[in-house]
């Protein structure tokens, strides 16, 4: 079985305040089999996990308004998304930014920039972590 198939039925919420990092991950991941669900701020993300509650959410901090940090927060004291795995990507590749995201309940941080096969690897073993 190749990658792709693996990750067909999987949905991805990818959320970055950036359109082309969106729009440049988003291909990535779509080619490697993913349904991907884009948003561009914490607020919209927060409503599309409760809406579409995604496999998984791919989440940046660094993001006007509410940041990364807050929309994870917020995402695991909500009982109908604490469920959905959360993978920090972001640019912010201090330790210390990298604790604060585990803390809070990410399962694994992706600096920025990514090559495909790194971040597939990593979406996968968050998604086996849950048992999907």
């Amino acid at each position: 079985m190749i990658a792709g198939e693996r990750c067909m039925d999987r949905s991805v919420l990818l959320v970055d305040d950036d359109l082309e990092t969106l729009e440049l991950v988003g291909t990535m991941l779509e080619r490697s089999g993913y349904r991907i669900l884009a948003a561009r701020s914490g607020l919209k993300a927060l409503q599309m996990a409760r809406l579409e509650h995604p496999d998984l959410i791919l989440l940046d901090i660094m993001m006007p308004g509410m940041d990364g940090y807050e929309v994870l927060e917020i995402l695991k004291a909500d009982q109908t998304t604490n469920d959905i795995p959360v993978v920090i990507f972001s640019a912010r590749g201090q330790v210390d930014d990298q604790l604060k995201g585990m803390e809070a309940g990410a399962v694994d941080y992706i600096p920025k920039p990514a090559q495909t096969g790194e971040l597939v690897m990593i979406l996968e073993n968050a998604l086996q972590g849950t048992g999907e």
